[in-house]
């Protein structure tokens, strides 16, 4: 192995202990945990290690202790873990661990820089003969101690008092953590916590439990049984700090108890000793929920607003929002509205949800959702004011007519039912009744039936145009096959056409075939019950064709009639031109 190419990255983790009345260790063993990258790539298999400790990072002198070996260490993508042992060697001096590798089995070990340092997790073994820690002392098990224990202090007079660097005369001063028993230095508090600097912070409880075991991870827990108990207080005294973060309970069922000044940087929580039902404002500025509510809450922002009679309604966060219904829900954004029952406003600028049942406007500026359970998804200035109406977005489009679907640039859904698309050329397309389709695509319609880009088959309606075109392409077809014209005109002549009328459009009349007796003839389309223009245009063109040809031998023959007609008037005229000849010779005799 080259020395430069190989890298470890390592911690070392402690052994569990415990320590009763004095503090006693359990051993002096230890975890080492790594990483090993040859080449900056994690490697795989069994390698052999040798570890050493020294006072110094530097020449690899002063070893303390012996050289522990470590045989077929398994490594997987780099990491692998190692008990180690020195013994009774820890002394609270900087020590740092130099580690050799080799193949398993291999002769050469490779020493690898630099020297790890170890962090204070094995200084602990040192306390077992300890009288008193001026360091970190870290314990991954209980810790049982009796009588009274300072930390910062020698002279506790409760079972546990921390002192900050900088206490002064006042017990409860910055820094000071009091746990007491009635009758101790705060009476009757389990634990008091109070910060007099800017940024100072009384008491920080964390939880963090990624384990799925059913119980619930707690950071902080107050618990008090007295009428005027206090269960949690919390205190900051700052030039920019909130006054009296909360005075109460918070139960299991959500209920959140409040009393006394609540006002955090303006914003409204609840009045006097009033009740409230999970109504809750985490922060921001000049929020308010009216007092009255239950289970309403805003997250942030400033100037944002739930009003009366709006239980169960949110706002996330942003600027100047109002919920004002039961159930309404403003994301965030700025002067947004969610004024209907269940409506819900995303986000956006100016957008409203007034809709008496459910409307929704996702975000944009200045979009309205007035139907119930009606949607506008963003865009600006579009207004879905019908019931069940749909807008996705785009620019003042409106969807007034119920069930109804605008999209684009100034589509005008007005009729029930109706679907408008319009391009944008800014010239309004309006829905001409109700449960139609109309679209304005200026720059033409193309509608493909097929995935391969090569052969765009389906169809086209050029701008400014009245008629479809089809695929016809010569290199977008296969399976060609030559077809008998005069067939096809028979197969047209005995083709029954009728005068017809759709179930569907009474008094509107058609002509044409029947698909069934159009597919039994021609053996074409894509199945007996349409008749597909391309099919009904091609055959139309070979009887034609056919009945070209026909005419072509009718001509044909007319024309050789005409010859042996001439060639007759020929001969007649030659017949009459002897009757002369003989008729004159008779009359010389």
């Amino acid at each position: 192995m080259n020395r430069k190419k190989i890298t470890l990255l390592g911690a070392a983790v402690c052994s569990l202990f415990t320590v009763a009345n004095s503090v006693v260790a359990q051993g002096t063993a230890f975890t080492y945990q790594g990483q090993l990258q040859l080449n900056g790539m994690p490697v795989n298999g069994l390698y052999d290690f040798t570890f050493m400790l020294f006072d110094n990072n530097g020449t690899n002198s002063g070893q303390i202790g012996s050289a522990l070996t470590n045989a077929g260490v398994n490594v997987t993508n780099g990491l692998f873990t190692v008990p180690l042992d020195f013994g009774s060697v820890f002394a609270g001096n900087p020590t740092w661990l130099e580690i050799e590798v080799t193949t398993n089995g291999g002769q050469n070990f490779t020493a690898l820089s630099p020297l790890q340092e170890l962090t204070p997790a094995p200084y602990a073994i040192f306390a077992e003969s300890a009288n008193s820690v001026t360091g970190t002392v870290l314990a991954s098990s209980n810790l049982f101690v009796s009588g009274d224990v300072g930390i910062g202090t020698n002279a506790a007079d409760a079972p546990l008092v921390v002192v900050g660097a900088s206490p002064i005369n006042d017990p409860l001063a910055d820094g000071v953590i009091n746990a007491v028993q009635v009758g101790g230095t705060v009476t009757g508090a389990a634990v008091y916590g109070l910060s007099l600097l800017p940024d100072g912070t009384g008491v920080i409880g964390e939880a963090d439990n990624t384990a799925d075991t059913g119980s619930y991870p707690v950071g902080v827990w107050g618990y008090t049984s007295a009428d005027d108990g206090v269960a949690i207080l919390a205190e900051a005294d700052s030039p920019t700090g909130a006054a009296g973060l909360f005075l109460g309970e918070l139960a299991v069922d959500g209920t959140f108890f409040v009393d006394g000044d609540s006002d955090l940087e303006g914003n409204l929580i609840v009045d006097g000793h009033t009740q409230v039902h999970g109504t809750f404002i985490g922060g921001g500025i000049g929020n308010s929920i009216d007092p009255s509510l239950s289970y309403s809450a805003i997250g942030s922002g400033d100037n944002n607003s739930i009003l009366s009679n709006c239980d169960y309604s949110f706002i996330g966060g942003g600027s100047g929002n109002i919920a004002s219904n039961n159930f309404a829900t403003v994301g965030g954004g700025d002067g947004n509205q969610s004024t209907g029952l269940w409506s819900t406003v995303g986000g956006g600028v100016g957008n409203k949800a007034t809709g008496v049942y459910s409307a929704t406007v996702a975000g944009g500026y200045e979009n309205i959702s007035g139907g119930n359970a009606s949607t506008a998804g963003g865009g600006a200035n579009n207004t879905a004011s019908g019931d069940y109406a749909t807008i996705p977005g785009g620019g003042a489009n409106v969807a007034s007519g119920a069930y109804s679907f605008a999209a684009g640039n100034d589509a005008n859904a007005t009729n029930s039912g109706s679907f408008v698309w319009s391009d944008a050329t800014g010239t309004p397309t309006f829905s001409p009744t109700s449960n139609s389709v109309t679209m304005r695509a200026s720059g033409g319609f193309e509608l493909l039936t097929t995935t391969d880009t090569n052969n765009l088959v389906g169809a086209v309606l050029a701008a400014g145009s009245g008629s479809w075109s089809m695929l016809s392409d010569r290199n977008a077809k296969n399976d060609l096959a030559p077809i008998d014209p005069a067939a096809v005109l028979a197969g047209v002549a005995a083709l029954p056409i009728s005068q017809w009328s759709y179930k569907t459009q009474n008094g509107v009349r058609h002509v044409g075939p029947m698909a069934q007796d159009f597919h039994a003839a021609f053996h074409v389309g894509e199945n007996d019950t349409t008749i597909s223009s391309v099919d009904e245009n091609g055959v139309a063109l070979a009887a034609i064709q056919g009945l070209n040809s026909k005419l072509e031998a009718r001509d044909a023959e007319i024309q050789a009639l005409k010859a042996k007609a001439s060639k007759v008037d020929s001969l007649e005229a030659q017949v009459n031109e002897l009757k002369q000849i003989v008729q004159a010779l008779a009359a010389r005799k």
